[in-house]
């Protein structure tokens, strides 16, 4: 397994972990709303936009962090079978530079959460 692919495994095993774990249903956070981001979820949208510009969002790990977040979601929000919907992950990564360009500031944690936020009404409830 490659370094790239044990993070993004990591990243999916720990978001499922912390939902598995959560107290009550639905998102959690500590009680001020915050959360610890993990691996390349814990970089500013800036990177993801510098990455994603050069066309190296696979290369440099995003692409493997962002697969496996979306796969987390996909485990732990009830009657979610696909998040993305009909988008495919290069759609989500062409999202994600979207917001990321207007949003330079923010964690690319936060630019995911944003996305399943907007798709949620649209995810693929079963297969």
């Amino acid at each position: 397994m490659t370094a790239r692919a044990l993070l993004a495994a990591t990243a999916a095993v720990v978001l499922v972990a912390q939902v598995a774990l959560a107290p009550a249903p639905g998102w959690s956070a500590d009680g001020q709303g915050r959360y610890k981001a993990i691996g390349y979820g814990s970089y500013h949208c800036e990177d993801y936009t510098a990455s994603y510009g050069s066309r190296r969002v696979d290369d440099s790990g995003f692409g493997d962090w962002l697969a496996g977040y979306v796969t987390g979601i996909n485990f732990v929000v009830s009657s979610t079978y696909d998040i993305k919907g009909v988008l495919d992950l290069d759609g989500v990564r062409d999202w994600l530079a979207a917001y990321c360009q207007h949003n330079g500031g923010d964690s690319v944690a936060k630019a995911a959460r944003m996305f399943v936020r907007e798709k949620y009404e649209s995810r693929q409830q079963s297969r």
